[in-house]
Order: structure tokens, then sequence, then C-alpha cells
């Protein structure tokens, strides 16, 4: 698991030294861990000191964010994103990254710098686990509205072109990363199309109730929805 974040993270790596990533004191597996006794034990353990908060530069948080001891929470509900938004709201590593005004571009940084199809160089199956979890955990944080507010018309076709290409090693791997995997890439992308201010695929979800369920909260109940919206991805790119 350890080298899993490792290639992952170092994908956000810059010039300068991360020495301020957190170190969180009290890990899974670990003894003291154990010793918790209950989820809200584990939850508060895990928050950032505030005064750490405030020193941290946008990348070094993201990392931090990015090794949440509890970012498998995302999967403890009826799907990624609504685990997601639950899990975040209650770390104030995630509730301060929103905030920081440039974490839209750094995190677009970070993803194209990750390859799908390096998930082959696992070995182990919870390590090809965790390099999807952690994937899909970036394009739902990259959907979330606060993000894309910050970043201009460019750079979320920038995302677009980036979605196609992960589909792509998504695809080829489906046997990995599953349909939880397709779930969080194409919902990113209908998100950005919701932002887009493009009639043809306002006038889709304006007729299809199935979409716009899909788009509000990752609810699939039409596989067509999946089509289409990687469909209108190549169109607004081949404009």
């Amino acid at each position: 698991m350890k080298r899993i974040i490792f290639i992952i993270l170092i994908s956000f790596a810059y010039n300068n030294i991360c020495a301020q990533v957190y170190n969180y004191p009290v890990k899974p597996g670990t003894e003291a861990w154990k010793k918790l006794k209950s989820h809200d034990d584990m939850v508060n353990i895990c928050q950032i000191p505030d005064n750490l908060i405030q020193q941290m530069n946008t990348p070094d948080l993201l990392e931090t964010c990015l090794k949440y001891p509890l970012l498998f929470d995302m999967y403890a509900y009826d799907n990624p994103k609504i685990g997601f938004d639950e899990m975040s709201k209650n770390f104030n590593g995630f509730l301060s990254l929103k905030k920081r005004s440039d974490a839209g571009l750094i995190i677009l940084e970070g993803y194209k710098r990750i390859n799908a199809e390096s998930v082959t160089t696992f070995k182990s199956e919870e390590d090809k686990g965790g390099f999807t979890m952690h994937l899909s955990a970036i394009e739902i944080l990259i959907s979330n509205d606060d993000i894309l507010k910050q970043l201009k018309q460019t750079h979320k076709k920038d995302i677009l072109k980036e979605i196609l290409r992960k589909n792509h090693g998504k695809e080829q791997y489906k046997d990995i990363f599953g349909t939880l995997g397709e779930l969080t890439l194409v919902y990113t992308a209908s998100k950005i199309l919701d932002t887009m201010d493009d009639s043809v695929w306002e006038s889709y979800k304006a007729g299809n109730q199935n979409a716009k369920l899909f788009s509000d909260r990752m609810i699939l109940s039409d596989q067509g929805v999946l089509i289409n919206v990687l469909l209108n991805v190549q169109r607004i790119l081949n404009k």
C-alpha cells in the first residue's frame, strides 16, 4: 500500500521538498489504531492540527488529503460520490483544500500525470485496489463544484482530454478498475459538461431524467447515460 501512495503522490511532486506533508500519528494496522473504540475516534485522531494546515502549501495539503487514513470510507455508501462527500466533510484537510484558490490547477496537473495503465505494475490485489481507489478519489475531488468554479474553460477541456485517456486505460483493464472506476470517471465528465454552456448537452439532460440523476448524485439507472456522456465529451473536444 505504501508503494501505491508513493507512485500516485509522486505525480503531484513539485520542485519543493514536501517537508510539510502531514505524517498522521496514528495509522491503520498499528496497535494504537486498534485501540480506538469507535469510528468517531478514528475521524477525530486523523484531523490535521489547524496551525499545520495554515502552514501547508496546496500541493502538500493535497498529498496529505490523499494519504488520509479513512479515505476508504468513500466506498462505505451507496456510491463513491455520496461516500466521498460524507467522508470529506468530516475531515478538515479536504475542507481546507476546497477553499484554496489554486486547488483546481494543482489537482488538474496531478491528474494529468497519472497513467491509469500503470495499475498493471502492482502485483497484489490489495495494491491494485488501492491504486484504483486513489484515482477515483482524485476524479471525484476535481468534479467538486468549488473546485470547478476555479477553472477556466480551457482547463476544463484539459480535464475532458485526460478523462478520455484515463477511460482508455480503465477500459483496457476493466477487470481491475471495475464498475466503480467507470462511474467516477464518467461522473466527472458529466459534471464538467454541466459547466460548458453546451446547448446539445443541456437539451439531452433536460429530456433525460436518468442523465440528470447521474450528473447530480452518480445514481445510474441507465447504462446508455455513460455512453452518451463520453460521446458528448468527444463532440465538444472535436469542435
